[in-house]
């Protein structure tokens, strides 16, 4: 599992976690604290090729903070957690 207390671009979580998660995994699922809305929740869903964000509602009295659990075979969770820490850190270049 992926945890970031750090908010993450919307569109970089998309992008990073696609570009790996999808060649590489079967199922990847998780909760958004993005600081394009930072009190909104999202929920991020990766199924074979089709990545979906929804918008889940406020956070309330939760812990504002991303979570991601990603499910299948081949992939590095080095390399991941890489591509998922640079969506909370553009100044940090992702792997590969």
């Amino acid at each position: 599992m992926l945890t970031g207390a750090a908010p993450s671009a919307i569109t970089a979580s998309r992008d990073q976690i696609a570009s790996l998660v999808t060649l590489m995994t079967c199922r990847c699922k998780g909760i958004l604290f993005t600081n394009e809305s930072p009190d909104t929740r999202f929920a991020l869903q990766v199924v074979g090729r089709r990545v979906e964000i929804m918008e889940l509602g406020e956070w309330g009295e939760r812990t504002k903070q991303s979570r991601l659990v990603a499910i299948g075979s081949l992939f590095d969770a080095e390399e991941l957690n890489s591509k998922f820490e640079a969506c909370t850190n553009p100044r940090r270049p992702p792997l590969g």
